[in-house]
């Protein structure tokens, strides 16, 4: 098992804390957190049955802001890390010809890296 804090902030390549928008429209240093939650909510490629179970339990746990750190299995950490590498997400572009799916990278490559030794 391995803890993983969650409230670990995301830099930008300059040292600074990236800052992102939480709920209620206030602008905040952007944490480990809020990377998982955004990559968890979007599209990606299931490999194996329970990762439909791990992405509802880990959404659940890592969301609740009362949880500063979680406790995650060895194949649950591996699972994280594939889906951040796996960083290309399909997003749906409204054009003048009605709306288009195009994929697109949710972060780059300096925030992945980042993310994946925050998770090992």
């Amino acid at each position: 098992m391995k803890k993983i804090k969650l409230d670990q902030p995301i830099k930008d390549i300059q040292g600074r804390n990236l800052t992102t928008t939480d709920t209620k429209g206030k602008r905040k240093n952007a944490t480990l957190r809020d990377y998982l939650l955004l990559r968890l909510g979007s599209k990606f490629e299931i490999l194996q049955e329970k990762e439909y179970f791990w992405t509802y339990d880990l959404g659940i746990k890592i969301a609740d802001p009362k949880n500063k750190e979680i406790e995650l299995s060895e194949d649950q950490v591996e699972f994280l890390k594939r889906i951040i590498k796996n960083n290309k997400a399909k997003i749906v572009k409204n054009t003048p010809m009605g709306p288009q799916e195009e994929e697109s990278y949710l972060f780059s490559p300096y925030e992945v890296g980042q993310i994946l030794k925050l998770l090992s």
